[in-house]
């Protein structure tokens, strides 16, 4: 026998034993199987990764992903496949992922207590180059990671699921989560992405923004975001804006319910109509002043509309609340002359009227597609009546401007937030 088929031979028959106990340690913590043996460990790691997205062609928005976080647990794992304390549990919780580092806390759950104080400087040297391995496939490869034992004080804050390290919070999301919200700036910012130019805003604009996370991340409220392309993305600091109205939301943790839709879009509506009766005994409102606000109540029978297109492919009959919301907004937007202009007002509040009707006594069925694309239509109807105000204005850029801080104002005043 040669001396390779020798070494080969050694090799296999090592890793038949640690693999049977890997294995056999997996089934003991999974199922409870051996109540008789020593206790299962848990070793924590702090992994931090070094990026250079330059070096490795990418740009600045080019932070680690999921994907990325997943590579190195999987490589960790298979690091300790074949040890002598079999290790047959990795958990890696991201704690800090920007496009220069990304810090990860890792949770080894050994069968039974390793020997000594831990981890030797050789074993979490094989982890740190398993985690440089990792992000080389995923085509970061001037990636560096180093990995040393967690601080008793972070793992006593993380507990089993998270930890406060940097800037962030120290709860974890339960689900993947996204907040969309018309938010007042406190402060003058400017905003741009790649492929779109800077943009000044000024204090006491209102702008839609939003607030995105994924699950098993941590929950990161530290800043906004003014598009969900990527392409588009330009970022405020959550400490320059004043929330105002939250429009849309799936709260990261499950304890805490998701509102229906229909009800927030009702409480919109009261808001926006409650605006646009102020803005009628007004004399002090500018032409650009009335613009935005039927802009705002535009905004809200497009969420609307949107709501019922959803509905009708889906082949679903809409909550009854959102059917006599439509139907609202149909017989208080369409109306004789609004606008300057004629519209189809009969055939329009018909149409709310069958909503009405369909909100007291659902249906399904090809008749119920019928129902929904009439009013899909006639929302349509009510979103030009609210858009022909601002196509006759015809602002100058430097005129919306202005009438964005003064409607801030005036939406801040009407939802009952200080000014």
């Amino acid at each position: 026998m040669t001396k390779n088929s020798a070494r080969k031979k050694d090799i296999r028959a090592r890793q038949a034993v640690t693999g049977e106990a890997y294995n056999a340690a997996r089934r003991a913590l999974d199922y409870d199987q051996d109540p008789g043996q020593d206790r299962a460990a848990s070793v924590w790691v702090l992994v931090t990764v070094t990026l250079d997205f330059a070096a490795d062609g990418h740009d600045q928005y080019a932070i680690p992903t999921r994907q990325d976080r997943a590579a190195i647990a999987l490589a960790l794992s298979k690091a300790w496949q074949y040890a002598e304390v079999p290790c047959p549990r990795v958990v890696v919780y991201p704690v800090e992922a920007g496009a220069h580092r990304m810090v990860l806390l890792t949770r080894l759950l050994f069968a039974r207590p390793p020997a000594g104080d831990g981890l030797t400087a050789e074993e979490l040297d094989s982890m740190a180059a398993a985690a440089r391995r990792a992000l080389a496939m995923r085509g970061r490869r001037s990636a560096t990671a180093m990995a040393q034992l967690a601080p008793a004080d972070d793992v006593d804050q993380l507990g089993e699921h998270a930890v406060e390290y940097g800037e962030h919070s120290p709860q974890i999301a339960e689900r993947d989560w996204w907040r969309h919200a018309l938010v007042r700036l406190t402060r003058d910012v400017t905003t741009g992405s790649p492929y779109t130019e800077p943009t000044h805003h000024r204090t006491g604009k209102v702008m839609d923004l939003w607030q995105t996370g994924r699950k098993d991340w941590p929950i990161d409220t530290t800043r906004w975001t003014t598009s969900l392309d990527i392409d588009l993305m330009g970022f405020v600091a959550d400490e320059d804006v004043t929330i105002l109205q939250v429009l849309e939301e799936v709260p990261p943790r499950l304890a805490d319910q998701v509102e229906p839709m229909h009800a927030r879009l009702t409480r919109r509506w009261a808001h926006a109509s409650v605006l646009l009766a102020g803005a009628a005994g007004d004399d002090t409102m500018t032409r650009a002043d009335r613009v935005l606000v039927h802009d705002h109540r535009q905004e809200v029978t497009r969420a609307v509309q949107n709501e019922v297109t959803r509905a009708n492919r889906a082949e679903e009959c809409p909550e009854p609340e959102l059917l006599r919301l439509a139907a609202d907004i149909l017989q208080q937007v369409v109306q004789q002359g609004a606008s300057g202009y004629q519209w189809d007002v009969d055939g329009t509040h018909a149409v709310a009227a069958d909503l009405c009707a369909l909100a007291d006594d659902p249906v399904a069925g090809p008749r119920l597609r019928a129902r929904l694309w009439a009013a899909e239509k006639a929302l349509s109807t009510a979103l030009q009546v609210d858009g022909a105000v601002g196509v006759d204005a015809r602002l100058t850029p430097r005129e919306r401007k202005e009438a964005e801080v003064r409607f801030g104002e005036r939406l801040a005043a009407v939802l009952g937030t200080p000014v």
